[in-house]
């Protein structure tokens, strides 16, 4: 995967497959202990991402499965779906 190489790879430190097992298939978003060991377990990347505002990327696993594709300005704006 040539593209991980990339300065606008964001790898995250923890594996995405483990997460969603984690997670379960129906998370509620509504039980607070649980919601805190998950951001413990799983912490967000902190570094600075503001790059992924106007510049395409992605954010991996250490593994390189892709979690998120970053595309700005890939839809018209007529196209987009919001305010």
């Amino acid at each position: 995967m040539p593209f991980l190489n990339s300065h606008l790879a964001v790898q995250l430190s923890w594996d995405v497959v483990e997460y969603a097992t984690f997670i379960g298939a129906r998370p509620t978003g509504s039980n607070d202990d649980f919601e805190a060991r998950v951001r413990e377990r799983y912490p967000p990347y902190k570094q600075n991402t503001a790059h992924f505002l106007t510049e395409p990327g992605i954010i991996h696993d250490p593994s390189g499965k892709i979690i998120c594709w970053n595309l700005p300005a890939v839809l018209q704006f007529n196209r987009q779906v919001g305010s």
